[in-house]
């Protein structure tokens, strides 16, 4: 089965499920059955990638229905009409992500290539990845400090939703209606940050902006500690007493809302964080031309998607650690993961009746 063929016409899976033959085919050969996939509903996902260019432009399209997303309706407060709430959230976002797609296709055109640097990333290799983070000082010194940025910012997010979900509950009717409306104030405080950026940029120093931005953003978390931890007593500052509350009411009510100044500060505070650091990289593009006769764009920017993965893997080892350490690991991990399959489970029940599912197969 890992053997890599040219197709042959007939159907894709088989009476068990999997596929027949893997391989690769120059046009839609294979006939997909849905019914003969053998997992739940909710974990279905389908899609169909199109893709029309030449050597200047080019635009992508994705249909795909992928199953579990129907879950982040049900931390939308009192969801109850789960394929309605999807749709009101599906098409405005297709919308804007085709808009944004368009604007890419029709205004943004690539500089005139340089054919002395074309011939060096032809003879590009994995041991470049390496070598010029070696000889790059300040690539290097970029290159650090994004993998410092993520590990910290996602570790910081991850111990923060699991403390949220043991204090305030886990589910749409208290919890996952504060998690919602924090999520708001990330995209305010990111928004934000992206908006200000150029303004901030034209009257300070990079290093200035790294500086404030850094302080900036403790502060902003030290005050979230104070807010959200019970270090006063048996409750957070930021609490609601009315047991019999939920959803927004719950969320907004009592003193909750002092959980949502900080964030967006913090969150501010890290995208002109973060901004100033992929500038740093930008710039050692072109001090390694200088220095070195080649620019290396792809094998920079390489660095940045790498040090999201190392950031995410230390953060993930982190966080479970700790879980496990404590003693938390399975009343966190457990509880959440049972709850999510049932809330998924659920949806697609309900989905059956009403939702159309995209299938993609040979006429």
């Amino acid at each position: 089965m890992n053997e890599q063929h040219l197709l042959s016409p007939g159907p894709l899976l088989g009476e068990d499920g999997n596929l027949v033959e893997c391989g690769f085919a120059y046009s839609l050969v294979k006939t997909y059955e849905r019914n003969k996939i053998k997992a739940r509903k909710g974990r279905i996902k389908e899609w169909d990638y199109y893709y029309v260019g030449n050597k200047e432009r080019g635009i992508a399209l994705t249909i795909d229905d992928n199953g579990y997303m129907y879950a982040i309706c049900s931390l939308l407060p009192s969801a109850q009409n789960y394929d309605h709430i999807y749709t009101l959230i599906a098409i405005p976002s297709c919308i804007l992500f085709g808009l944004s797609q368009i604007a890419v296709f029709f205004f943004c055109k690539e500089k005139k290539r340089d054919p002395k640097q074309d011939e060096i990333s032809e003879k590009t290799s994995l041991k470049d990845l390496f070598r010029v983070v070696k000889e790059n000082k300040p690539l290097r010194a970029s290159v650090f400090a994004i993998l410092i940025y993520y590990a910290g910012s996602s570790m910081m997010i991850g111990f923060g939703v699991t403390y949220f979900y043991l204090v305030y509950g886990y589910g749409g009717g208290k919890g996952g209606t504060i998690m919602t409306v924090f999520t708001v104030m990330y995209v305010l405080g990111t928004l934000g940050s992206q908006f200000l950026f150029g303004a901030l940029s034209k009257r300070f120093k990079k290093q200035t902006l790294l500086t404030w931005s850094a302080f900036i953003t403790i502060a902003a978390y030290v005050v979230m500690f104070i807010i959200g931890v019970p270090i006063f007593g048996d409750h957070p500052l930021a609490y609601n007493f009315n047991s019999t509350a939920s959803g927004l009411g719950y969320a907004l009510g009592g003193t909750v809302w002092l959980l949502y100044i900080p964030p967006v500060i913090f969150f501010a505070g890290e995208g002109v964080f973060y901004l100033v650091l992929l500038l740093m990289m930008q710039n050692s593009i072109e001090y390694n031309e200088w220095k070195f006769g080649s620019r290396r764009e792809s094998v920079i920017f390489s660095w940045r998607p790498l040090d999201a993965k190392f950031g995410s893997a230390i953060q993930k080892g982190v966080i479970y650690l700790t879980l496990l350490l404590s003693g938390l690991f399975t009343a966190v991990i457990h509880d959440l993961s049972g709850a999510e399959t049932s809330m998924a489970e659920s949806i697609s029940n309900d989905a059956d009746q009403s939702v159309f599912y995209p299938v993609y197969t040979s006429k």
